[in-house]
């Protein structure tokens, strides 16, 4: 019985770590965030941020406001390219589809890589304020399946890759708290 008890407090210690913060260590605010868009796509912008502002709401001890405890951040982000990649898989092909053997294996998912430059400035460092604390490039991807209509499959990936990427970046910065 005790060893249930003592399980079960355990568990309580463990989930109120979870709903307060970060177990430990001090919540991270963003103060001013910054977002560029040096891509070809006009859209990425707004779902960059859209998932960006939806990682910050669903991350414990990371708040979109300054904080009395928090560690505070303004943040550059750049979203500098956006590649599309063809990614060969072994699909193989039935025998009354193909000619011949070279044709046995087919190209069946294309990949979204957006490339994105963070630059992360401590306000409570203010020993270097135009130095940026924290500097890293992230690449979030996206798959769409090879299709005739590429336009809806390839939004659809564009969210994709935006939401890896702030999932990334933030992770990364809260990782940066002492």
């Amino acid at each position: 019985m005790k060893r249930i008890l003592i399980a079960l407090k355990s568990l309580l210690v463990m989930v109120g770590c979870y709903h307060v913060g970060v177990p430990g260590g001090r919540s991270v605010a963003f103060d001013e965030v910054v977002l560029t868009n040096k891509t070809h796509e006009p859209s990425l912008a707004r779902q960059f941020d859209m998932a960006f502002k939806e990682q910050i709401s669903v991350t414990p001890g990371v708040h979109d406001r300054a904080t009395k405890d928090g560690v505070h951040y303004n943040l550059d982000i750049e979203l500098s390219s956006v590649r599309n990649l063809s990614i060969a898989r072994a699909e193989v092909r039935d025998k009354k589809s193909r000619d011949d053997k070279n044709q046995a294996y087919q190209t069946v998912l294309n990949r979204v890589e957006l490339t994105v430059k963070v630059k992360a400035y401590n306000l409570d460092q203010p020993a270097h304020p135009d130095s940026p604390t924290y500097e890293h490039t992230f690449i979030g991807q996206g798959d769409i399946p090879r299709m005739h209509d590429r336009e809806v499959p390839l939004q659809a990936a564009y969210r994709q890759a935006t939401d890896d990427a702030a999932r990334q970046i933030i992770a990364a910065i809260a990782e940066l708290t002492p």
